[in-house]
């Protein structure tokens, strides 16, 4: 497991703003990518400015999710992130997503001044305001050139791991 370094609580407001700052971001400019896609199949643009989120190559862990395949891990490229998220986003549209996500949950733990794992919790909502659907996340975060990259991703439908089953497993293979 990563060693947990001794951080001054302000050196830890600090990186828990950074990472705060990286998710809202990713949080809207996915949404909008997504929307634009599934709309008038604009290709998503993961390196877009302010919106470069993901670590390419990244390790993707897809428990069991409403609708999906079940369990699966792969390390994947743009093209593979592609593949997973955009028939993801299509079956919504056509369920009635309305182009709006809510982060409803969001708990950040700092590992060390470079690693960092982000629990997120969230709903879809449809064209009428009602919730599509809900979903879990958890991103092991890490800081590269400065800014900060989602180098794992775990999404499965709730509950998901304890944070440090989590941390455990992740930092095993990483």
């Amino acid at each position: 497991m990563a060693k947990v370094e001794q951080l001054s609580a302000a050196d830890r407001d600090k990186l828990v703003a950074e990472v705060n700052e990286a998710i809202q971001t990713y949080s809207t400019n996915i949404t909008a990518a997504m929307w634009r896609y599934v709309n008038d199949g604009t290709p998503v643009d993961y390196d877009a400015p302010g919106g470069s989120f993901f670590s390419f190559p990244m390790l993707l862990v897809v428990g069991p999710t409403e609708g999906g395949a079940g369990n699966k891990i792969s390390l994947v490229d743009r093209t593979e992130m592609d593949g997973q998220l955009c028939p993801q986003y299509t079956r919504y549209k056509k369920e009635g997503w309305g182009g709006q996500v809510n982060i409803d949950t969001l708990n950040i733990s700092i590992v060390t001044s470079e690693d960092a794992v982000v629990e997120t919790k969230g709903r879809r909502f449809k064209t009428d305001e009602s919730v599509l659907n809900r979903w879990e996340g958890c991103y092991w975060m890490r800081r590269r050139n400065g800014a900060w990259k989602a180098i794992a991703v775990l999404i499965t439908e709730p509950p998901l791991p304890s944070i440090q089953a989590w941390m455990a497993w992740i930092s095993n293979i990483l």
